[in-house]
């Protein structure tokens, strides 16, 4: 076996044929795999079959007949089915899930206001859900348990299941979650069975589109309760925990085969739910004058059932929704902790979020059950209810379809343009329906006066901006933005006015944004940059990158002041290093500091291969590297070829990030209240793309946040360095002890 020399000895390579043996057979299809994989779709599919989902098949069935079965196939098996794969693709490759994503992506006031929209769809489909726990155990126990009780019940079922998932495997939950569906497709299975409805009917529905008149909501609602915006977060979770660690591409590709195989035989599965619902109340109550069709709900749904075909009808029709109500509960818990925690990024212990999460649905749950005390007027809402999650999707579709297409978040595994193009026209879609519905609203059920006129307008006007915002992604528009004024100033001026920002990305006051979103834009409009001067040059020459062309940041001459060094390391013994540093801190005043490696350098693959008794400075000078490398040679293991080689890459970039976090001359620059940003970023020779490794880190809390949250990474340096700082700086404010004292005492050497 091959051996490669290292300072601590010899040791086995970080890759062998064994392994790559190992990583062939991975790459391939297997049945058994298939099946272990299993999981995540069901907890899912859970959103297309819950109570508020049941509640749009009912009214498409007793309002529309078959006509509207068609476009229920579509919205599953069509739309659906790629917003799940996209959703699913995002999570299974980045190992992020959509909220986390988006909080790195959008500045803070962006994401409060997405976390509201999604809350609200949550809060939503939770009423919709827990209400229809409590009407199914009303219907079960014949009415003795009224509303307000059996909400309560529902809700303290679903309590049991989410505090028993908490003492369990995740795929504990996943077969509760399984046993639950398999409960409710065999209840409305046997329900379509028995009323004998005509197959032509069921044929000419599915293949021969309509669309009556008055349909136009209840296709609208049936989009909301299908397609649910909160769904999209969840399964770029559930899914990611199916993520194997740095796969191969190869296995990757494998990987995304099982989500997309799974995605799709849980959501045939969906439909079919949702056309045994549909056929069956089409057949039993559409067109018929004995029953009133007007705002049949769910509890109004059973006994109408049981009237029509028979009482068994209605119990089985009653423990389908119970299973789907108390299921979906679960699922919109965690759905909730999610966006709460990733868009918001803040920390909160698991219980607080758990029970915070769940009072916010059940108080206003148990407030309407109280209220209406009757179960119809509920029924209502909830067609309303339906209607405002399509509304909200949106706002969950129009990040998902960009993130999805960055190149720079999945790679080679971002969504093809065919894929971004359709999702986008679906989208459009949809934001078309919704305005159509909201004015229809507008003329339909509110006041006919100037000022429901002028207000809801207002509304649908906010509506469509907010839209525009997500969907035109401003923080690099903004920054583009002041970047010409930075420039127009500085042709103006005819000075160099602009030489203390440095990095030409446009300052702006620290009174107009917050520092974290301006420096976040500032960098945005460097890889806004750069990605239109590759493709640019692409272009022109597809060749262009073979020939390691220079012009990386798309700035001018006298924006950017570099200083290189080999294996982009930045160690504080480096004199040279140091030196320019300081100058472009103290003399140029930069505001900002980007350490940038290069995927498959030569001094990070030398530091893998190298002997560490290899006569020459090349050694010495690559020992920085070589102990990175020593610190992960688990990770690096796993990986063969340019992918171990690119790894190191990173790690590297992040451990030279912490060595100029710890300069002194950035610390000083901090201690005065400098606006300094310090960037990781890594570029790629072959498309020329630059990728973000770290988020602008500006003073010593973001440091220290650094600091801990690459623990793993960086846990030789980190401790003690923090320890000397920290302490460094409480002697200096008391101004007791000198600094040299103080490091001294930070390092145990003064009693």
């Amino acid at each position: 076996m091959d051996v490669e020399a290292s300072p601590g000895g010899l040791r086995p390579p970080l890759t062998s044929p064994a392994a790559d043996a190992g990583t062939a057979v991975d790459a391939s299809f297997s049945l058994r795999e298939f099946l272990l994989f299993l999981g995540p779709g069901l907890l899912v599919a859970v959103a297309f079959m819950d109570p508020g989902s049941l509640q749009s098949f009912i009214q498409a069935g007793a309002q529309t007949g078959f006509a509207l079965l068609w476009w229920f196939a579509i919205v599953t098996l069509v739309f659906a089915v790629a917003f799940q794969w996209m959703a699913g693709r995002l999570g299974l490759v980045s190992g992020s899930d959509l909220a986390q994503l988006c909080a790195a992506h959008y500045p803070k006031g962006a994401r409060v206001v997405l976390w509201v929209l999604m809350e609200c769809a949550i809060v939503g489909a939770d009423v919709q859900d827990t209400v229809g726990g409590g009407q199914a155990l009303g219907l079960l126990s014949d009415g003795r348990i009224p509303l307000w009780a059996g909400c309560i019940l529902a809700s303290v079922a679903a309590f049991m299941l989410l505090l028993a998932d908490k003492c369990r495997n995740a795929r504990w939950l996943e077969a509760v979650f399984g046993a639950a569906i398999a409960v409710l497709v065999a209840s409305m299975a046997a329900n379509f069975a028995k009323a004998g409805v005509p197959a032509g009917d069921v044929i000419k529905g599915l293949f021969v589109p309509s669309m009556p008149k008055d349909a136009m909501p209840v296709a609208a609602g049936a989009l909301g309760a299908t397609v649910s915006s909160y769904n999209l977060f969840f399964h770029s979770a559930a899914v990611g925990r199916r993520q194997h660690k740095r796969a191969s591409e190869a296995r990757t590709r494998v990987l995304l085969w099982y989500h997309r195989l799974e995605t799709l035989l849980t959501l045939l599965l969906a439909f079919l739910v949702s056309l045994f619902v549909i056929c069956v109340f089409a057949y039993g109550f559409y067109g018929n004058p004995e029953y009133s069709t007007a705002a049949i709900g769910l509890e109004d749904a059973g006994h109408l059932l049981g009237q029509r075909f028979g009482e068994q009808f209605k119990y089985l029709w009653a423990v389908g929704v119970l299973a789907s109500g108390l299921i979906a509960t679960v699922a919109l818990t965690y759905t909730g902790q999610l966006v709460f925690v990733g868009l918001l990024q803040v920390e909160v212990k698991g219980w607080v979020q758990f029970w915070c999460t769940r009072l916010v649905a059940l108080v206003p749950t148990v407030l309407i059950a109280v209220l209406s005390d009757a179960s119809n007027s509920f029924d209502r809402i909830n067609g309303l209810l339906n209607v405002v999650q399509s509304v909200l999707l949106p706002f969950a579709l129009v990040p998902l379809i960009h993130l999805a297409a960055r190149p720079s978040i999945l790679g080679p595994f971002s969504s093809p343009a065919t894929l971004t193009a359709f999702a986008a026209l679906v989208a459009a879609s949809i934001m078309a329906v919704d305005g159509y519905v909201l004015v229809g609203f507008l003329q339909d059920s509110l006041a006919q006066t100037p000022g429901a006129y002028v207000g809801w307008s207002l509304l649908i006007a906010a509506y469509y901006l907010a839209l525009g915002y997500f969907i035109l992604e401003p923080t690099p528009l903004w920054a583009w933005v002041c970047g010409m004024w930075q420039w127009w100033r500085r042709r103006a001026g005819g000075s160099n006015a602009g030489m203390d920002e440095r990095l030409g990305t446009g300052a702006t006051s620290d009174g107009d944004r917050p520092a974290h979103a301006s420096s976040a834009a500032e960098l945005q409009n460097i890889l806004s940059n750069n990605r239109q001067w590759a493709e640019a040059q692409v272009a022109k020459d597809p060749n262009f990158f073979k020939k390691l062309a220079n012009e990386l940041l798309g700035l001018g001459p006298g924006e950017v002041f570099v200083q290189r060094n080999v294996g982009n390391l930045a160690t504080h013994k480096d004199l040279n290093c140091m030196s320019c540093l300081e100058y472009a801190v103290n003399v140029l005043k930069v505001k900002h500091i980007i350490v940038c490696g290069h995927y498959n350098c030569g001094a990070v693959r030398a530091a893998l291969t190298m002997p560490s008794k290899t006569p020459g400075l090349v050694n010495l000078w690559i020992t920085d590297i070589r102990d990175t490398r020593d610190k992960h040679v688990d990770v690096l293991r796993r990986l063969k070829g340019d992918a171990q080689v690119d790894k190191l890459v990173e790690l590297n970039v992040m451990r030279q990030v912490f060595n100029v976090c710890t300069s002194p001359t950035v610390q000083n620059a901090w201690d005065e209240g400098r606006h300094l940003a310090v960037h990781g970023v890594v570029y790629a020779v072959g498309d020329g793309l630059l990728r973000e490794l770290t988020s602008p880190i500006m003073g010593l809390e973001d440091f220290e946040r650094y600091s801990h949250d690459q623990m793993d990474n960086l846990r030789h340096l980190s401790l003690s360095v923090l320890e000397s700082l920290s302490f460094e700086r409480e002697a200096l404010r008391r101004g007791s002890i000198d600094v040299a004292t103080a490091a001294g005492k930070a390092n145990g050497d003064v009693k």
